[in-house]
């Protein structure tokens, strides 16, 4: 499968793998794609929020940048623009001009009358008049302006846009500190399935070596009860000449039975033959009670054999205190 190991928490085959040619391979790549421990499925959430931290932390950062060229444009935008200028002019400024010269002229011409140019009053008017004219002379040069304002929708969507800017780095603020609470409840979550590895590990050597122990005293245990065994029975050593092989004869509790029907059997078919021949008379008398004789101490044996089960041991053992 096109996938990295321990890529997956749980990986599940549902009336998949009984159809394949290869379902030993197919279990095998379950197997492989799915996380094994605890602490592998711990540590790949750690580095995925981690990634997804790094990421969020960048956009903030980009974020941040971008606000700051907008506060500065913003700044250097005007908040209003001029939409109309009309140039009007100073209708009333310049009638009032004309008013005064012409009552400064209708003044001049009655002291003219009286009084001659020299005179200072007339001086005064003459000059008055040349203020007067000078003045007119500016107003109609220079007429008013008439500006309509509104507001600039430059600066409006600098605004907005920064208002907007700020939201999403707020939010991505608040999501990177649960990234970071996130983060560190897993690797502290890592650090103590660390700490649980150790502690596990040194539990199972202690477990393997409180086995070796115990398997180590069974040997002892059990090589003291041969020994005692052996000391019992006056036997001093015993050596295995050759490696153990499967018995050709059956043995266990039914070996004394077999032995006794492979004695039993030929005494009783050597009585009946021998009661035939000697009621046919085919043989001489004294063959056949000699026959007979045979086949009744066997079965005298037998019998001893059976009813005293440790003759044959007590005689072994009186055999050996005499030798």
């Amino acid at each position: 499968m096109p996938f990295a190991d321990a890529a997956f928490d749980v990986a599940l085959g549902a009336f998949v793998v009984n159809h394949l040619p290869h379902p030993e391979r197919a279990a095998a790549e379950l197997r492989r794609v799915a996380a094994t421990t605890e602490k592998e499925i711990m540590l790949r959430k750690q580095n995925e929020f981690e990634s997804d931290l790094d990421r969020t932390e960048a956009t903030i950062a980009d974020l941040s940048r971008r606000l700051g060229e907008i506060d500065q444009q913003i700044r250097s935008t005007p908040d209003r623009q001029i939409t109309q200028v009309r140039d009007v002019g100073n209708i009333e400024m310049l009638r009032g001009l004309k008013n005064d010269i012409l009552k400064l002229e209708i003044a001049r011409s009655e002291m003219l009358t009286k009084f001659t140019s020299a005179y200072p009053p007339v001086v005064r008017l003459e000059e008055q008049l040349a203020q007067l004219r000078e003045a007119q002379a500016r107003a109609e040069q220079t007429p008013l302006r008439d500006e309509t304002t509104d507001q600039n929708p430059t600066w409006q969507w600098l605004r907005n846009e920064a208002a907007r800017v700020r939201t999403e780095r707020a939010a991505l603020i608040a999501k990177a500190a649960s990234l970071k609470r996130t983060v560190a409840d897993y690797t502290a979550r890592a650090a103590r399935l660390d700490r649980q590895s150790v502690e596990e590990g040194e539990l199972q050597r202690a477990v393997k070596v409180a086995e070796e122990n115990q398997t180590l005293y069974r040997r002892k245990q059990e090589e003291a009860r041969v020994s005692d065994a052996l000391d019992r029975t006056r036997i001093a050593n015993v050596a295995i000449a050759e490696s153990p092989v499967a018995p050709h004869m059956p043995s266990g509790s039914h070996r004394g039975l077999l032995f006794v029907a492979a004695l039993l059997l030929p005494a009783l078919i050597l009585i009946l033959l021998a009661l035939v021949d000697l009621k046919r008379g085919k043989f001489p008398r004294q063959i056949c009670l000699g026959q007979i004789f045979v086949g009744v101490l066997i079965l005298l044996v037998i019998a001893i054999g059976l009813t005293w089960p440790n003759a044959f041991a007590f005689g072994h053992q009186l055999s050996a205190q005499g030798g």
